[in-house]
This record gives structure tokens, sequence and C-alpha cells, in this order.
């Protein structure tokens, strides 16, 4: 699916983004978990919150995803903010290969079967 260079103007690569296929501890299906790695100068300028936007219209639109998850390190406040900036919503705690992390969660909102928590 990705990933795809985020970029400021036409030459700056400021970051990059993804759709990626991620397996949850205990459950049995994998989901689809964005991902958005940012230099350190593009923080809090809005960057992310621009691609996170346009990935999700992506999984939306083109790949008819019904639900988009992202797995974020606990204590990681700019990213939970971020996620939740572009509509996501904490799900759980979790442990994510050996990490503790917290899973957000965005149902596809013109998916007719939509998921809104873990299978």
């Amino acid at each position: 699916m990705g990933p795809f260079g985020i970029y400021l103007g036409a030459e700056e690569l400021i970051g990059i983004c993804d759709l990626r296929s991620v397996t949850i501890q205990d459950e049995e299906q994998p989901r689809v978990e964005i991902t958005i790695r940012l230099k350190k100068s593009a923080w809090s300028k809005g960057y992310g919150v621009e691609a996170g936007r346009a990935m999700l219209r992506y999984g939306w639109e083109d790949l008819q995803l019904a639900e988009i998850v992202a797995v974020i390190a606990r204590g990681n406040t700019g990213s939970a903010r971020l996620a939740e900036s572009v509509g996501m919503k904490f799900l759980r705690d979790m442990v994510h290969m050996g990490v503790e992390a917290n899973l957000f969660v965005l149902a596809n909102p013109n998916c007719v079967n939509r998921v809104d928590g873990p299978p």
C-alpha cells in the first residue's frame, strides 16, 4: 500500500506515511494500521494531520477498508493527539511487540458493515 512520502513543496521530504497490515496480540485477524513518521522539524505544524486525513481518505475511498487502526507506544502523547485529531478513538491498552501501547481505531463512516471494536 505504501509507503508514501510527505513533502513540503516539491522536493523537501519531511516524512513518510503508510497503511500496512498489523497483527494485534490476542486477535486472530490482522488489521490495517496507519503509520506516520515526520522529521522532528515538521512536528506540530499540521503536516501529520494533513497526511493522516489523506491516508484515511485513501483507505476509505480507494481500498474500501472497514476500519483503520493506530498502534501507539504508551506515553507518545504527540502521536495520540494526532490520532485523535483525525477522528480516531482510543480502544484499549495492549502490548505490541513487547512494548506497552494504546490501540486507536476509526471505522469507515461510509461502510455498511462498520467494525467499531475488535472482532
